[in-house]
């Protein structure tokens, strides 16, 4: 193995080498030297027998990633005798919690993108304090509202055919926030109209 990475080496640099010393190897001209393009590989094993349980596909004398019926790759390693079940549920939970970490970035990006585009109003009105700050917390308010309505429905749209429970409900939920928003306005309106009558 190491003749054919001196082999390959050889063609990228003829002055490079492959040193090999106490669980490392390095490919490169000097490993004292370290240069841009210079490889380091470092191997680890654990001295003492112990029990790990395997999700993957077994091929000849090695493993290989098991290939869903969806496309996915599966592949996982874990100390101990862990029953496959197990190992499946731990993962989906794992999926879950990063499904659920992108969305809410997903949501905070949308409603910070808006906030960017219309803060431009309450700096309009910097001139006067107060009317910068009612601006800048109406902008907000509107922003967070719209922002959420919108990335809810996207949420819905891809929702509605894989999980109509769900999709239902983020559908209920969207009608509240609008209704909000609007009955919002209108209580200004009228508050407006009550004020220069």
């Amino acid at each position: 193995m190491i003749k054919e990475w001196n082999e390959v080496l050889w063609k990228r640099d003829s002055s490079a080498t492959v040193s090999v010393s106490t669980g490392q190897a390095y490919f490169g001209r000097d490993i004292n030297n370290p240069d841009v393009g210079d490889i380091r590989v470092t191997f680890n094993y654990t001295p003492t027998p112990q029990t790990v349980s395997i999700l993957a596909v077994v091929v000849g004398n090695t493993f290989a990633e098991f290939v869903a019926k969806n496309g996915k790759n599966v592949s996982r390693i874990e100390l101990g005798a862990v029953p496959a079940a197990n190992m499946y549920e731990a993962a989906q939970k794992e999926n879950k919690i990063i499904a659920w970490i992108v969305r809410i970035l997903a949501v905070l990006l949308i409603i910070g993108g808006l906030k960017g585009i219309f803060n431009f109003l309450s700096t309009i009105f910097a001139v006067v304090p107060f009317i910068r700050r009612v601006i800048a917390a109406g902008i907000n308010f509107v922003c967070t509202i719209i922002g959420l309505i919108w990335s809810l429905l996207i949420f819905v749209i891809a929702w509605i055919s894989y999980r109509p429970a769900l999709g239902i409900t983020f559908l209920v939920l969207i009608a509240a926030l609008i209704v909000l928003l609007v009955m919002r306005s209108r209580k200004k309106k009228s508050a407006a109209a009550d004020t220069t009558a």
